[in-house]
């Protein structure tokens, strides 16, 4: 499956057939980019797969050769890019050959299908050359008048390498402080997803959630408005790290850059289980996705699970969360 999968990746990569002017937003690639005021795009570089075996024959000593070593075999090749060099002020001689992938040879394109046991072969990257020229160029000609080519199997300009992920800018990012964020890898996750409205987190805090800060107010879109009137900052603090507005350079980013948030408040001196279970219920029925429920409970005669002893540790301060996912009927 890996081996497909990479295959599927590096086959996407060599059929790249056009140009963007997106590509102003590149951080790499294999040639310059240069977009004129006419807004054509020039490069120094293109791809091309030739067909033939001895189209281009590369001294074993060298790692290049210029065009001049198109075998006279294939006129129509030869014609194409001498009228190109020529609209060019260019020659034959200024142009250089080289294999794209240099290493790539006939025997390299088999391979043993690990599931199937089926011997297979892969595209001969042997034959993809890359063509590059003494400036920067209008390709696109070339690589119209090459494709028509029977000689030619595929040509196509540079290959860019493109940062999809976006980071965001709030303050606490920023500075380092939410260090935790790239340490499970966040980024690389928001560049997948970062959510939708559709996905409601329910935060079942006794001590209440501050409904009017600025990085959550327009995130919450649902709840029992905190009906204990008590905030202790830990509501709020559970609350940002899940949804906060992310992106706006104020305090903290969530997670969820783009998730709804629902929350509850149960009175901090309740102690009945069916006033939770109501908030529970309540939050299932508002479409809540996922219901985090962070308890604090003071146990007497507890024994720490850490202990190894039978002694008995007065007024211990237990803290965890619960978290509940998934659909409740």
């Amino acid at each position: 499956m890996k081996k497909k999968f990479h295959l599927f990746i590096l086959t996407i990569l060599l059929f790249v057939l056009q140009f963007y002017s997106s590509l102003r937003a590149q951080i790499y690639s294999d040639a310059p980019i240069i977009i004129t005021d006419k807004n054509e795009i020039l490069t120094d570089m293109i791809y091309v797969k030739f067909k033939p075996n001895d189209l281009i024959k590369i001294p074993s000593s060298d790692v290049q050769t210029d065009g001049n070593s198109i075998s006279i075999k294939y006129p129509d090749i030869r014609k194409t890019f001498i009228d190109y060099c020529t609209k060019w002020n260019l020659s034959l001689s200024e142009l250089k050959f080289s294999k794209a992938i240099p290493q790539a040879k006939e025997d390299d394109t088999i391979y043993v299908d690990n599931i199937t046991g089926e011997t297979k072969k892969l595209p001969n990257l042997a034959k993809v050359f890359i063509v590059r020229f003494p400036k920067p160029v209008e390709v696109e000609s070339i690589m119209s008048s090459l494709r028509i080519l029977p000689e030619v199997e595929y040509t196509h300009g540079p290959v860019q390498w493109v940062n999809c992920v976006e980071t965001p800018n709030d303050q606490k990012y920023v500075d380092g402080s939410q260090w935790y964020l790239n340490t499970i890898q966040s980024p690389g996750a928001w560049g997948i997803s970062k959510g939708n409205s559709n996905i409601k987190i329910a935060l079942i805090e006794s001590g209440g959630v501050e409904l009017t800060h600025i990085d959550l107010q327009s995130k919450i879109v649902g709840g029992d408005n905190n009906p204990g009137g008590i905030l202790d900052g830990h509501g709020t603090r559970v609350t940002g790290i899940a949804g906060a507005i992310t992106n706006n350079i104020e305090g903290i980013a969530s997670l969820g850059w783009n998730v709804s948030l629902l929350t509850y408040q149960p009175y901090n001196d309740d102690s009945v289980r069916t006033v939770l279970s109501q908030k529970i219920r309540d939050a299932v029925d508002a479409g809540a996705s996922v219901i985090n429920c962070s308890f604090k409970t003071i146990k007497s005669d507890f024994t720490s699970c850490g202990s190894l002893s039978n002694q008995k540790e007065n007024n211990t301060l237990l803290n965890y969360t619960i978290i509940i996912t998934g659909i409740m009927n």
